[in-house]
């Protein structure tokens, strides 16, 4: 069997999403329900956000805030990256490494088809490729929140 080429050979679909004005505590249980921990918000079928459990975490939780009194748009990360559904799985690791991201909306047309993750990328990479990601996403992560090496 060949290994998968483009995103959306290895993609999660159907995506799980919600709208920005779905209640924070709701948002949370969807993910704790469907096993994620990232979200897209969609209007008409456009992302126009995204969510992700640390989201909820640095600005509710960790601010004190109450979830039932906060919509995902108070809280959503509204400067995302796609990537094309038909984009070689290249393309997602390069830009997962240079805009430390772990997960990614899959477009068609500006559509949401699905989510592509790290984890999905590991999955079909040769195992050496695989672990090479997962260090160069960490290693730069990690002098993002000022680690020391």
């Amino acid at each position: 069997m060949a290994k998968p080429q483009t995103i959306k050979q290895i993609m999660s679909t159907p995506p799980v999403t919600c709208s920005p004005d779905e209640r924070l505590d709701r948002v949370a249980r969807m993910m704790l329900m469907n096993h994620c921990g990232f979200i897209p918000l969609t209007v008409e079928g456009k992302v126009v956000g995204v969510l992700s459990d640390r989201d909820i975490a640095m600005r509710c939780v960790a601010e004190s805030r109450n979830p039932v009194e906060m919509t995902a748009a108070d809280v959503m990360t509204t400067h995302f990256y796609g990537i094309e559904g038909v984009d070689p799985i290249e393309n997602a690791m390069t830009l997962m490494e240079h805009r430390q991201v772990r997960r990614l909306p899959v477009l068609d047309h500006g559509k949401l088809i699905g989510v592509v993750s790290q984890a999905d990328l590991v999955a079909n990479l040769a195992p050496h490729r695989g672990a090479e990601l997962v260090k160069l996403i960490s290693r730069a992560t990690w002098r993002l929140v000022g680690g020391v090496r």
